[in-house]
């Protein structure tokens, strides 16, 4: 075979390959585009119609994927191209897109962040992606490496995975998997995961800076004792109910949405984007009337945070 036939033959398959992403593509904005325009649907019993919007369709997208991928229902280089393509979706859906503090951007939709108790997930959530705090810790239950058991401490996992250090606080995001037939053992960073055969569930840890999300009000900030020295945003619905203490700087126990109408941020019921910046205890809180909100004084607490507007 000729030169001329080599560069025909190589082009016919990059060619082929091209056109075999384009297929993918094609199949997955098929499938974004039909529920998310709202079409019109026959039923047996009448006519359904489905109102998504693309952060919901983009999330059953990923999900059908993995089923599929869990089941081997497509050819390999197929779910190979597809799982790619359903990653740069994601990427373009739930890339962060507003500015806020100079040195990163900031999610347009907010996530409720949570404490591991037990599980990472459920059947119903394979595909999503959830976030939780964690404290990283060496001993723990833990099984699988860079895909773990839904069962692995995630406290756990996030040292072995390396994104914490022990003893650091943080926010890390988890893909929820369906069941593996085996998980790995190995050792990284002072832990081992043990072995383990076929579990019906399990998660991966995702690469989303906890300094780019924009958090849902979780009411009161006590949970966030270890994140002395961060910034975080919290989407908050003003409020002037609530136990209030201090001044400027607020006991880390004081809740956020009145926090945040005694600082002037918000009006009672406005929704706004609030910066909590993270501090050491103080000797003591001033209580004060402001904007219609009063504080409460106290002596000696632990943790403190102190509000800034976004803007």
């Amino acid at each position: 075979m000729g030169p001329y036939n080599n560069m025909v033959m190589t082009l016919k398959l990059k060619e082929g390959v091209i056109m075999k992403n384009r297929i993918a593509l094609a199949f997955v904005i098929c499938l974004l585009l039909v529920p998310a325009l709202s079409v019109s649907a026959y039923t047996p019993w009448g006519t359904e119609v489905f109102n998504d919007d693309l952060p919901t369709v983009v999330t059953e997208l990923r999900t059908a994927y993995e089923l599929a991928s869990a089941t081997q229902a497509a050819s390999l280089d197929f779910l190979l191209d597809l799982g790619s393509l359903i990653t740069r979706l994601e990427a373009l859906v739930f890339a962060p897109t507003t500015s806020t503090f100079g040195f990163e951007t900031l999610m347009s939709t907010p996530v409720e962040v949570s404490f591991f108790n037990r599980y990472v997930g459920s059947d119903e959530q394979i595909g999503q992606i959830l976030y939780f705090r964690v404290i990283g810790a060496t001993h723990g239950r833990i099984w699988g490496s860079d895909i773990y058991t839904r069962d692995t401490d995630i406290h756990v996992a996030a040292v072995h995975a390396g994104l914490v250090q022990p003893g650091e606080a943080a926010i890390v995001a988890a893909r929820i998997l369906p069941g593996q037939e085996s998980y790995l053992s190995t050792t990284r960073y002072g832990v081992t995961s043990m072995a383990h055969g076929t579990y019906g569930g399990s998660y991966e840890f995702v690469d989303i800076p906890e300094n780019t999300l924009l958090i849902k009000d979780p009411g009161h900030l006590d949970d966030y004792r270890g994140f002395t020295g961060r910034t975080l945003a919290f989407q908050v619905i003003g409020s002037e109910e609530g136990g209030l203490w201090g001044t400027d700087v607020y006991t880390l126990d004081s809740n956020l949405a009145k926090a945040a109408v005694h600082a002037g941020l918000l009006h009672d019921g406005e929704t706004g984007i609030i910066l909590v910046e993270f501090l050491p205890g103080q000797a003591s809180y001033e209580g004060t009337d402001r904007f219609g909100v009063s504080s409460r004084g106290f002596g000696s607490y632990d943790y403190s945070y102190r509000l800034r507007s976004i803007r």
